[in-house]
């Protein structure tokens, strides 16, 4: 009989502890096709205002970032912000490294590696001069700009006739806004910017009395677009984030985000 009792005693205890590896295994089974559910959209950032942003709390925002989220959460994806230069941006893009990115205008060479999200989700790509105050006069027209050192975003596009000026004489930086520290230091006699982002900069850091605009700029509209990385994984459902992207545009949540942001500029 006690030899009974122990085999019964044993046999209880190996039934719990099956029961217990039993239920482990469920809720790891559970947590790991919650983890699988959602794939996660690797989304570029570097800091451009009020399109991209790095909020007090140390968050990522803006009106692009917000766009691209509201269209990941209607496909149900995870946006994963990954913080580079843009020059780098564009080199894991081309490499799958990265999935997306925003506030990009179209260049052919782009193509190669790019798929462009149609329709463009905005137009408002003016760009601008920026002088140290008292010194606007000096860029009234295109040709002002010879014999001037002007700042210039590394990888960036500006306008076709001002990228492809080799006889502009131009001072390139990598880290955003790093233009402003560039002028108000005498490093550049000027530099150039989007005019909304640049404009928006200098208002909220208080130099509106240091910089100042020139009366030339380049006011063409140029279409903006999020692009998906050729090589993203993700890139099996490119039509349906072009489906989001476009409702999104149409039933007026792109212009909502803007409202939110740039309540002067609408």
């Amino acid at each position: 009989m006690p030899n009974d009792k122990l085999m019964a005693g044993g046999t209880k205890i190996m039934v719990r502890n099956a029961c217990v590896l039993l239920l482990v295994w469920l809720l790891l089974g559970v947590a790991h096709a919650g983890a699988m559910d959602k794939a996660v959209l690797r989304l570029a950032f570097n800091e451009l205002p009020p399109w991209k942003i790095v909020t007090p709390d140390g968050q990522y925002s803006g009106v692009d970032i917000e766009f691209v989220r509201l269209i990941a959460e209607k496909m149900g994806l995870e946006v994963q912000i990954v913080e580079c230069p843009f020059v780098r941006a564009l080199r894991m893009m081309e490499t799958g490294d990265l999935d997306c990115m925003v506030g990009m205008l179209h260049r052919p060479e782009r193509e190669l590696y790019l798929h462009f999200i149609n329709p463009p989700y905005r137009w408002d790509t003016n760009k601008a001069f920026y002088l140290k105050r008292g010194r606007a006069h000096l860029i009234q027209c295109y040709e002002d700009l010879y014999g001037l050192t002007i700042g210039v975003g590394r990888g960036a596009s500006y306008f076709e006739k001002f990228d492809r000026d080799e006889l502009l004489r131009k001072v390139l930086f990598g880290k955003a806004f790093q233009e402003i520290n560039m002028l108000i230091h005498g490093r550049v006699d000027a530099f150039i910017g989007t005019e909304a982002a640049t404009d928006y900069r200098i208002r909220s850091l208080g130099l509106e009395a240091e910089i100042e605009k020139a009366p030339y700029g380049y006011r063409e509209e140029q279409p903006v677009y999020v692009v998906f990385s050729k090589l993203s994984p993700l890139v099996g459902r490119l039509d349906e984030f072009q489906m989001q992207a476009r409702k999104l545009i149409i039933n007026g949540a792109y212009r909502r985000l803007r409202q939110e942001f740039l309540p002067a500029l609408e």
